[in-house]
Order: C-alpha cells, then structure tokens, then sequence
C-alpha cells in the first residue's frame, strides 16, 4: 500500500494505492470535507487504505509513505502494550503536575487572602445608622479639586443583598437611588 496527502489553500486531498503481489493496482482518492494538517491528512490516507484492505480481505499488507511514524505503527513494529504504556506514564505525569500546579495556586490564595484579612477591617452597616455618602467625579454635585469629597448624613433604611443600601435623609425623604456600601462610610455623632 502507498499512501500520501495534499493539503493547500484549496483543501486537502488523500490517496492510495493498493498493489495486489500478481500486480494488480486498486486506486482510491477522497476530498476531505475538513481542515487539517499535513500528519492528519497522512494519518487518513494510511486508514483509507487499511480499511481499503479490510474490505479486500488482504492478509499481509506491506506499507510505504513519508511517515516513519504512521507506517511502524500500522505495521505495529511499535508494541502496543510498550505505546499504551508510556503514554499512560506520559499522562499520569501531566495530571500529578496540573495537581500540583493546582495546589500551589490555592496555596497561595489562601495566603494572600490571609494577609489581606489581617489589613482589612469589615465594615458592617446596620439599618438605622448614620452614613457618609461618596461624591463620585461623574455626578453632578462633583465641583472640581477643592470641594467635599463626600456629603451626608444619611440614614441606612434597608440592607439589600449584596451589599447595597437603601438610604434616606434625616428628614424621613427617601432618594431615588440605591447606593453600593462601597460609596459609603460610617458617620459618627
């Protein structure tokens, strides 16, 4: 059997031949309908003409091509038990290292969220308590370098989840809208 592949712009085309020993040649050609790459191609070239052969009932197939590789592991002068092995050990290596790289990595998350807590303090809010609301540059009350970076004192009506406030004036008014606890800071009387 002699196989070979074309891949180009244009696609990729395979083909074989078959050559019976009273010299007798079985031709076959195929367009592959997908993309791939040039060990690809030669990898279904070489399995068109094993199936090519099953279905002529050869017995004994003699295999040339450009892949060394491709022809000493259809002839199977590469163990298959020897193969599957070391491409077990191959793969167990992978998994032990990407378990190790994933520890590493949450070892180190925990670590850094461990110092981060021992610098951070949590700031719990409850209804009821005076906050100080953040000026962002993009509202309106903004003025420019000189003016107050935050304005207050509000009153925290309502904890909504995750972490937002609903938040009222002194007066009893409510605002429109609903502020991130980041915005905010407690305000002490």
């Amino acid at each position: 059997m002699f196989f070979d592949r074309a891949v180009n712009a244009k696609g990729v085309g395979i083909g074989e031949i078959l050559i019976s020993p009273t010299g007798q040649h079985y031709l076959a050609t195929t367009w592959l309908h997908f993309f791939c790459t040039n060990n690809s191609a030669e990898y279904e070239a070489c399995i068109m003409g094993m199936n090519m052969a099953v279905d002529l009932d050869v017995e004994e197939l003699l295999i040339m091509g450009d892949s060394d590789l491709i022809i000493r592991q259809a002839q199977a002068e590469i163990e298959d038990n020897e193969w599957v092995k070391t491409r077990l050990e191959q793969l167990t290596m992978i998994d032990e290292k990407w378990m190790a790289a994933v520890c590493h990595g949450q070892l180190y998350q925990q670590r850094k969220a461990h110092v981060y807590n021992k610098k951070v303090w949590p700031r719990n809010f409850e209804v009821e308590k005076l906050v100080l609301r953040c000026i962002l540059p993009h509202h309106k009350e903004a003025k420019g370098k000189f003016a107050p970076n935050w304005k207050g004192s509000y009153i925290i009506r309502k904890l909504l989840p995750k972490r937002a406030l609903y938040m009222g004036d002194i007066e009893g008014n409510y605002p429109e809208t609903v502020v991130n606890a980041d915005a905010v800071k407690r305000y002490y009387v």
